[in-house]
């Protein structure tokens, strides 16, 4: 009798494993990144300013007094009304601030706002926002909690930003809101 234990070696079932520590297979249909040095940069302002005359802010506070006025007459609350004085005034500290001008750079790793880096991993796709004065792009993340990321640009340069930004996200096109033609039309 052989009672003799076959060695690894001559086990007679192959194995097709390998392993491979940190390397992933090869991706189809992704974009050579090592190969683009394409990048574009501009800076443009943080939002949409409008000019804001002294008629507007007589206009902001009329419309916060009456406001005010008729919550007090319809509640007899001065914490009510005094809250609505507050929101108004608010309001009009807000829409005085200027805007910065931040710059802005598209390369094969992603966007740069001012010094902080978005890797395009951390989007699920963009919205190209058109009808408005000036056209913007709406980076859509991943994750649930976080805030979408919108970069405006001229329009002389639209075509050569959403060309770079499609290489590496897919988009939509939508119209503006009408959240956004009320507040334009507020010139807030």
């Amino acid at each position: 009798m052989n009672d003799s234990k076959p060695s690894p070696t001559e086990n007679s079932v192959t194995s097709n494993f390998s392993y491979n520590s940190g390397q992933l297979p090869a991706i189809k249909n992704a974009p050579d990144l090592k190969n683009v040095t394409n990048q574009v940069e501009w800076s443009a302002s943080e939002f949409i300013a409008h000019q804001k005359g002294a008629s507007w802010y007589f206009i902001l506070a009329a419309g916060t007094v009456i406001v005010a006025a008729l919550i007090f007459f319809l509640t007899r609350e001065y914490i009510s009304a005094g809250v609505v004085a507050v929101l108004g005034l608010t309001f009009g500290i807000y829409g005085s601030v200027p805007p910065r001008n931040i710059s802005y750079k598209i390369d094969s790793t992603g966007i740069t706002v001012e010094k902080k880096h978005f890797p395009f991993e951390s989007f699920k796709g963009v919205q190209i926002t058109e009808g408005g004065v000036v056209p913007s792009i709406t980076f859509i993340p991943l994750k649930r909690f976080t805030m979408p990321l919108t970069i405006y640009f001229s329009p002389q340069q639209k075509d050569q930003i959403t060309n770079m930004v499609g290489e590496f996200l897919p988009s939509e096109v939508k119209q503006i809101e009408k959240i956004d033609k009320l507040v334009a039309r507020l010139r807030f």
